[in-house]
């Protein structure tokens, strides 16, 4: 006789399981569109300050707080000051890696960070990272048509590994399919988080790297009827 087969999930219940949390637990995070043009490093900041403390913070708060001067580079002070301000609020936070000009994409050095950001660890997980962008605009002729490359701050979490398939109820019931990376996204510059393959990140190419970790959730941050958080000015 052969044993009881397991029983396959319902594809509503994996419909259920792709939306991101609103409340508070284990997966929430907080999610702000960047105020101002230039911004998108402290409307980051921002961003996992909430995570950390479940308080409001404003972006010219942020901004202040970590010295930020309009650059999306920022010198070693810089660096610094934001790891300082995050630690400060009961984070830990670790640069994975810097921008230098000299030195080439490095796929494995992606992956390590994309390990670490596994929704499956244990402590959830945050990367800040400066993504490389190409701009094309109506200067190009200053520019003798060559797309102008720029920097932006996103904010990327919970990696999961998902089948390649169409159908949500696929993904469970087909051992040895085609399964892939996707990550959350928090892109200040857009009013939602999205979903996003690794792949298509790392393609980007990822210049810098801020890992950030939060102290361990309580019972009472963990509630789902948790209290609205104050704002910061």
């Amino acid at each position: 006789m052969g044993g009881r087969s397991r029983k396959k999930p319902s594809s509503e219940s994996l419909e259920i399981e792709d939306y991101l949390p609103r409340k508070k637990g284990r997966f929430w995070f907080p999610h702000h569109t960047q105020e101002h043009p230039m911004c998108c490093a402290p409307a980051s900041v921002r961003m996992l300050a909430e995570w950390l403390t479940g308080k409001l913070y404003t972006e010219n708060a942020v901004a202040k707080a970590i010295g930020w001067k309009g650059s999306y580079r920022g010198t070693l002070a810089h660096r610094r000051r934001l790891v300082s301000f995050l630690e400060g609020l009961g984070g830990k936070a670790s640069w994975a890696w810097w921008w230098k000009s000299e030195l080439p994409h490095d796929p494995e050095r992606d992956e390590e960070l994309r390990d670490q950001l596994m929704m499956t660890k244990a402590d959830p997980v945050v990367a800040m990272c400066l993504v490389s962008l190409y701009r094309c605009t109506s200067r190009l002729s200053y520019t003798n048509l060559a797309p102008v490359n720029v920097g932006h701050w996103i904010l990327v979490r919970s990696v999961r590994t998902v089948s390649t398939e169409m159908d949500a109820e696929q993904r469970s019931s087909a051992p040895g399919d085609r399964r892939t990376h996707v990550a959350v996204v928090h892109d200040p510059a857009f009013t939602e988080p999205y979903f996003e393959t690794w792949d298509s990140l790392s393609g980007r190419v990822i210049d810098s790297a801020l890992v950030v970790r939060r102290r361990r959730l309580s019972s009472r941050d963990a509630r789902d009827d948790a209290r609205t958080p104050r704002r910061h000015s």
